[in-house]
């Protein structure tokens, strides 16, 4: 492993301005963007990270929820795991960055690592959180809540 890109890896920021591109194409409309919970919008913003994702050679899981897990694997892949991420859902007419930001970052972030051939001690992985804003149901904070197991399984009916 060389030791000076391990000292200075850089985010691939041309990955995070590329997504947020596609993201504002595809999920803006004339106010802003909407990608509501479960909806067509909150779908894309998946379906643009996921193949983000597989491009950057990485694991990727999700739960009932519908949450994505992408994984960088770590050289201990039995080591507590980091998490980056957040929602990839919006309110009505929303910001580009809302929530989708932490996603972006996590993904740019394992670029740069990746480009500079650097494998972390443990997994690091990125999260693409459902259903957070919960504009549509009674229930707040639904994938968090799944991802973490603390979903009451009675909120869903």
């Amino acid at each position: 492993m060389n030791t000076k890109s391990q000292k200075n890896p850089t985010p691939d920021i041309s990955l995070a301005q590329d997504i947020f591109a596609e993201l504002q194409d595809r999920t803006g409309d004339a106010h802003g963007i909407t990608r509501s919970a479960y909806g067509p919008g909150e779908q894309i913003a998946h379906d643009i990270v996921k193949n983000v994702a597989e491009k950057l050679s990485l694991e990727i899981d999700t739960d009932h929820a519908g949450n994505l897990f992408l994984t960088l694997p770590g050289k201990d892949r039995s080591a507590r795991r980091i998490f980056i991420g957040s929602h990839l859902d919006s309110v009505l007419h929303g910001g580009n960055y809302d929530g989708a930001a932490g996603v972006v970052c996590g993904l740019s972030a394992i670029s740069g690592l990746i480009t500079a051939g650097i494998t972390p001690q443990t997994d690091i992985v990125v999260m693409g959180i459902r259903c957070e804003e919960s504009v549509w149901f009674a229930n707040n904070y639904t994938g968090s809540k799944m991802a973490l197991g603390r979903l009451n399984p009675e909120l869903l009916n």
